[in-house]
């Protein structure tokens, strides 16, 4: 039911690119306080039906459940839109609970109404939603109908109904709630600031590029400027993507998350996510949006391989599942496909709002096609939402999803017990600490380890004592002895800096450090810093490992502490004495290694001068790097103090931040790179950018200072020197939606800085009139953009068969489109002929004959040449 007011009309043209994962039944045309007349004297919906059938032709080519046009017309309708039926409502929405100021009984039926009767008569079971975009008047006639006149099918009739109400915007939703109670009533009040008017102002490229211009007849009638949809989430709260949101408004999806109204035995309203009553639906937004973008491409590409369609995920677990506290579940998704040949990346991630349980659980391998978890002991039946998110490379990237929802049974599974320890692991009930006084500074490597400590004592306890004096580190160390076989994970909380180091066996000269703090915590904050909790370990029970935590304070508050957590999902922080045994060095012969000298200090040809330059090309269609013109002149250059760029500042950008970093300490160094969208980042073996080399990437987006979200965002440890000035580049390209970039590394004494401060870094001082003419795809591996109006642009990008070159040239020309290996070998001409000034012109490369790798899309016009990188991935 829609009122057609202006945002109705661009939510329609979205609706009607989901009619295939829908059955349709009617759109019916209404009013409401804000529209009090209705839109059906304005042929606003019948445009819109006739666009939608010029691009039919297409859309059954990407899917063929599309309904035709001829039956979107059969089932459109006029419903209630007397205005007299609004007297004595405010022009404001109505809450739930609010009080009833009319009835409809003595209103006439409308074609609208009559269609809900039949609809709903009908006798198959499934759920029948109803959306009130507008107002429900035209509803609530057709209930009071059905209660009337069919009273023997009333009960079963109104107990299918799930109503999704866009505020109540006449007085129909309090109606309902009272005289039909049996209605599921979902009230979205949570679409104000989200998706409404004046809510998405950076989304005006993305409307511009995406939809209104080079998409065929349908997106060109999407009056608004930007993305204006207030009663999107009404229908996206229907869709079967995945997230299951149709089944349960307490779910949560694309269409919000809600609960159950008090007093209201079946009316929702709007929940929070993390306290925030707006995140049910923004967390969604930019994924829809992309999932939007794709299916306007499909409008215009007139054969599958022109377009992206979003991953098929195989599920090799039950959707619904139950378990006992110590149980190991296994997510699996082996065999997911993408049907254009697409690679795909994996997330799966707890969505706690939406379950009962309310602690984090540990997914391990969460990155990966197989994840696991073990199941917590509770003391009453709690439910875990289990989210598998699964992200294409194409353009737009496209995601799917799977929900697991496990039910957590009291009790612990039917695992044997473990058996008792053996007699190699006896836990004495203490641990030895050692302490080192006078030292200054906070860092771990200054413990003078190989020195007799100032003091030593034991431990009951794997938790030092706490404020008891400055400047000192401390040691703790000895055997633990794990209960049951299984997947341990450790945790440490310490002020200031520590690190905690296991053996793979009792032997000290096999530990590897498993975690780290550089900072500090309260006493027991154990989750504070992500560095602070270990990955998962496979302990054998009975068998003793060899465990050391370091501890280094400075001045202030002073503690340390280390916890586990047991297979069974057990948490004991600290670690009790009943787990552990003191070091005794009879019966560990082998040397420990001395720390490393304290670094020097960096010598005079690294001087950090508290900032690096980043610059910014505005107006850059799509979210490749490859699409940033580099060899060209900034829109706007800038000096940052910290290696990360302002955020959400507007859409359809590239930039580069470059400079030199200057390492503190001799050693190895991990970066971290992390943005919106897809990133590059680049590290040269000394100064000259030259000698850069990619270390680390994002094909996809994060959240700001997300830097675990993607495997690729973690470069391989690199040995660098301190003192020593090293350029390093970061590319970053924008499409739609939030933006952001960042970039941190650790540091070889574990120390993690992200992002990265100005006290590391110095700008780089671009030359002048050093620009590459790039005229010939053997000379660089830079692209070369176009001038003025010109386009010339790549989809997929990267692609796994086919990929689409389209472009457009500012003045009628003879054109030509040619691929090109790196090494500047001809492989194919795929364009040659006139172009009109202004015409777009589009030509599909078929990669499948060649191998995975860089390739050079390269386009003559006149005197004018432009090269466009291609990937191709299988």
């Amino acid at each position: 039911m829609t009122d057609g007011e202006i945002d109705d009309h661009s939510s329609m043209i979205r609706f009607l690119l989901y009619t295939s994962e829908v059955n349709l039944q009617a759109i019916i045309e209404t009013n409401s306080v804000f529209q009090r007349h209705g839109h059906s004297r304005e042929d606003w919906l019948e445009k819109q039906i006739t666009a939608y059938e010029r691009v039919y032709p297409n859309l059954i080519k990407h899917n063929p459940n599309y309904p035709t046009a001829a039956e979107i017309r059969r089932k459109s309708f006029v419903g209630d839109e007397d205005p007299s039926h609004l007297d004595g409502l405010l022009y404001i929405e109505e809450n739930p609970g609010h009080r009833v100021v009319y009835k409809p009984d003595n209103w006439p039926n409308t074609p609208g109404s009559d269609r809900i009767v039949e609809v709903l008569l009908n006798p198959d079971p499934s759920p029948v939603h109803i959306q009130a975009w507008g107002g429900g008047n035209t509803a609530a006639r057709a209930f009071y109908k059905l209660k009337k006149e069919y009273p023997s099918e009333y009960d079963r009739a109104i107990s299918k109904v799930v109503m999704y109400n866009i505020w109540y915007q006449d007085d129909a939703g309090n109606y309902i709630e009272n005289y039909h109670p049996k209605v599921t009533m979902v009230y979205n009040r949570s679409f104000f600031g989200t998706w409404d008017y004046n809510s998405l102002p950076h989304t005006a490229n993305f409307i511009t590029w995406h939809i209104k211009n080079n998409h065929g007849p349908l997106g060109a009638l999407y009056p608004q400027v930007y993305v204006s949809e207030g009663d999107t989430p009404a229908f996206l709260y229907t869709l079967n993507n995945g997230l299951r949101n149709h089944e349960n408004p307490t779910y949560g999806g694309w269409g919000g998350r809600f609960v159950k109204a008090p007093n209201l035995a079946n009316v929702y309203v709007d929940a929070q996510d993390d306290g925030d009553v707006k995140k049910p639906l923004t967390r969604w937004i930019e994924q829809a949006n992309r999932d939007f973008q794709a299916r306007m491409d499909w409008c215009v590409a007139s054969s599958f391989s022109g377009a992206n369609h979003k991953p098929n995920i195989k599920l090799n677990v039950s959707e619904n599942l139950t378990a006992r506290g110590g149980q190991t579940i296994t997510l699996d998704a082996n065999g997911t496909t993408d049907p254009d040949g697409n690679g795909l990346s994996y997330r799966w991630w707890q969505y706690k709002d939406a379950g009962t349980y309310p602690h984090t659980v540990n997914i391990q391998n969460s990155s990966s096609k197989t994840a696991s978890l073990v199941a917590p002991t509770v003391d009453s039946p709690k439910t875990l939402h289990i989210i598998l998110e699964v992200t294409d490379t194409g353009s737009p990237a496209l995601v799917s999803y799977k929900r697991i929802i496990i039910t957590l049974a009291t009790g612990t599974s039917s695992t044997p017990t473990p058996a008792p320890a053996p007699s190699n692991c006896l836990a004495t009930g203490t641990i030895l600490r050692e302490q080192w006084n006078n030292i200054a500074g906070n860092f771990v490597a200054s413990i003078p380890v190989h020195t007799t400590p100032s003091v030593t004592s034991q431990l009951t306890l794997f938790e030092g004592p706490t404020n008891i004096a400055d400047n000192y580190g401390s040691r703790i160390r000895g055997y633990i002895c794990p209960p049951q076989s299984g997947s341990y994970t450790f945790f440490i909380a310490s002020d200031d800096n520590s690190e905690l180091w296991l053996s793979t066996d009792e032997n000290p000269g096999n530990k590897r450090k498993i975690a780290s703090l550089s900072g500090w915590t309260n006493s027991r904050e154990w989750n504070k810093f992500p560095s602070q909790k270990s990955a998962i370990i496979t302990l054998q029970a009975g068998k003793r490992y060899y465990i050391e935590a370091l501890q280094k304070d400075g001045n202030g508050g002073d503690n340390l502490a280390v916890g586990w957590q047991l297979p069974n999902g057990a948490l004991e922080r600290p670690i009790a004495g009943s787990r552990l045994s003191p070091f005794a060095a009879a019966s560990a012969p082998a040397p420990e290694q001395a720390p490393a000298p304290a670094p020097a200090p960096a010598p005079s040809n690294c001087a950090a001068t508290g900032t690096i330059l980043r610059e910014q090309w505005n107006n850059i269609n799509g979210n490749a790097v490859s699409a940033i013109p580099v060899n060209t002149t900034p829109s706007s250059t800038s000096q940052l103090t910290l290696f990360e760029s302002p955020k959400n500042i507007r859409d359809y950008y590239g930039s580069r931040i470059r400079g030199y970093v200057c390492p503190p300490q001799t050693g190895n160094y991990t970066f971290f790179v992390s943005g919106d969208d897809n990133v590059e980042l680049w590290l040269s073996t000394d100064a000259n950018p030259g000698n850069k080399r990619k270390i680390a990437e994002i094909i996809g987006w994060t959240d700001s200072r997300q830097w675990d979200r993607y495997p690729s965002q973690k470069s391989a440890a690199i040995r660098l020197e301190a003192g020593k000035r090293y350029y390093i580049e970061a590319l970053h390209k924008d499409a739609y939606a939030e933006d952001n970039l960042a970039v941190g590394w650790q540091l070889p004494d574990g120390a993690l800085e992200r992002p990265i401060g100005g006290n590391r870094l110095a700008p780089f001082v671009p030359a002048t009139n050093n620009l590459l003419s790039g005229k010939n795809p053997a000379t660089t591996l830079l692209e070369q953009v176009a001038d003025g109006n010109t386009s010339f642009n790549a989809y997929p990008n990267p692609f796994g068969k086919a990929v689409n070159l389209s472009f457009i040239l500012a003045t009628a020309e003879t054109a030509a489109i040619e691929i090109y290996t790196l090494q500047g070998v001809l492989l194919e001409t795929v364009y040659k002929g006139a172009a009109k000034a202004g015409q777009h012109n589009e030509v599909s490369w078929d990669g499948s004959k060649y191998a995975s790798g860089v390739y050079l899309a390269k386009l003559t016009y006149g005197s004018q040449v432009v090269h466009k990188r291609l990937l191709l991935q299988r």
